[in-house]
């Protein structure tokens, strides 16, 4: 039903779980607009970091992205994987994504304050691949 649901939604056909999508069937993009499971991380779960399976997709999500080597990557998060773990999980997204020859930088934003009805704080990260806009 679910995958349906999402054919109907979106057009697409699902590739199914992200763990086992080959990145070569992917289509070719320029921006991937990513956002991993807060559980791990949120303060409403238990904050188990990199001991929640969900935080296995961080991983997951750079092996893809060595493959396709989009552009421009932009994450969005819970701030408390700044805090988890001494920021563990995020100093290796950083880690990658660097490796991987991207320039990072990332912001708080409380979405109450740009009208959204969520007044949460989020963390968002841009990644820039220099090798894309060097001449």
């Amino acid at each position: 039903m679910e995958q349906t649901v999402f054919n109907l939604l979106t057009g697409l056909n699902s590739l199914g779980d992200q763990f086992n999508i080959q990145p070569e069937l992917l289509p070719d993009s320029d921006v991937l607009n990513a956002g991993l499971p807060c559980v791990p991380f949120a303060q409403g779960g238990k904050q188990l970091g990199s001991q929640h399976p969900l935080s296995k997709l961080a991983a997951d999500l750079l092996r893809i992205i060595a493959v396709k080597r989009y552009k421009v990557v932009v994450m969005e998060q819970s701030p408390q994987i700044l805090n988890v773990e001494n920021g563990m999980n995020f100093d290796e997204i950083l880690n990658g994504l660097h490796n991987l020859e991207y320039m990072t930088t990332y912001k708080l934003f409380n979405m109450w304050q740009y009208n959204s009805p969520m007044n949460r704080t989020r963390l968002y990260l841009v990644a820039i691949h220099i090798p894309s806009f060097e001449p």
